[in-house]
């Protein structure tokens, strides 16, 4: 690993002559392809390459899941890049955090051109949209004319950053214009947020928490379920509150769609999980759970 890591290749090569694992990996979870790609090792990678190292090996220890190609990338490794791609690395491949290779290059010119040619061969080839992060910072700063370049280009509708998908972080930004290209693109409105702190949730979800009442209506429009609930049992209604842009017509809006998704609604009494008393509650019976209001509530209901 520490052969690999500095660039001593008569001691690498020493060490595969001997029958060492070529896809060794060290404490954190990086593979001696990772360490010598990283540090811009182009002679180590081409060895451990011709020695049948795996290139598609991601690190284990990181959620974020780099590939030999992404530390080439982000070292701005040209040659190394290359020597990855002839071998058959995928460029559309991405981390977990939705960054391909030529993401990552940032900064490197001659090594993100590279890349992004040898991503935009493979989605052509394969017919497939590729995952980009970038989509998504372009959907949640609504730089409209840049999503619509990385549409075209192929990037996936879907494509989420780790955290959330770009039709999500549209509509936690209140990005209307974002959203409509995206949705006109086939981004899924049920999709639910990637995040571990995401709680489930779906886009009706953050257009809900976020406003304006024109984003929710496009959502509504599109098929998203007002009955879809996160996690933790809430609806797109639950999350609407005084920081809501039109938080009263948003409320009204869902209420009424909500209704329309419900099996059977009416009064009823129950008694309370707390202070063990008899409330009278109005209760909407959905598909998948029960629903109930308090007074005040079935009032704007």
């Amino acid at each position: 690993m520490h052969a690999c890591r500095v660039g001593d290749v008569p001691l690498v090569s020493e060490l595969l002559r001997r029958r060492a694992n070529v896809n060794s990996t060290n404490g954190k979870g990086k593979s001696t392809l990772h360490e010598a790609a990283k540090h811009q090792r182009s002679a180590v990678v081409k060895l451990l390459l011709q020695a049948g190292a795996d290139f598609e090996l991601g690190t284990s220890w990181r959620k974020t899941q780099m590939r030999a190609l992404h530390y080439a990338a982000r070292s701005g490794d040209l040659e190394s890049a290359a020597l990855l791609l002839a071998a058959g690395a995928d460029p559309a491949a991405a981390t977990n955090d939705g960054e391909t290779a030529a993401v990552l290059a940032q900064g490197h010119a001659a090594t993100q051109k590279l890349l992004y040619q040898a991503l935009h061969a493979t989605v052509r080839q394969r017919g497939e949209a590729f995952p980009s992060a970038a989509l998504v910072t372009a959907a949640g700063r609504g730089e409209v004319e840049r999503l619509r370049a990385l549409l075209d280009a192929g990037a996936d509708a879907d494509s989420a950053d780790g955290t959330l998908s770009a039709l999500q972080r549209a509509c936690a930004e209140r990005q209307l214009e974002a959203a409509a290209v995206l949705l006109a693109a086939g981004a899924s409105v049920r999709l639910i947020a990637p995040g571990r702190t995401s709680n489930g949730m779906a886009a009706l979800h953050y257009a809900a928490r976020a406003g304006p009442q024109k984003l929710v209506l496009l959502l509504l429009g599109s098929a998203a379920d007002p009955a879809q609930a996160a996690t933790d049992g809430t609806l797109p209604l639950d999350r609407v509150s005084f920081l809501t842009r039109d938080m009263v017509a948003v409320q009204r809006l869902l209420r009424t769609r909500l209704r329309e998704h419900s099996v059977l609604e009416g009064w009823l009494v129950k008694l309370g999980s707390e202070r063990k008393r008899w409330r009278r509650r109005y209760c909407v019976l959905l598909h998948d759970q029960l629903r109930y209001y308090s007074d005040e509530a079935r009032r704007e209901f």
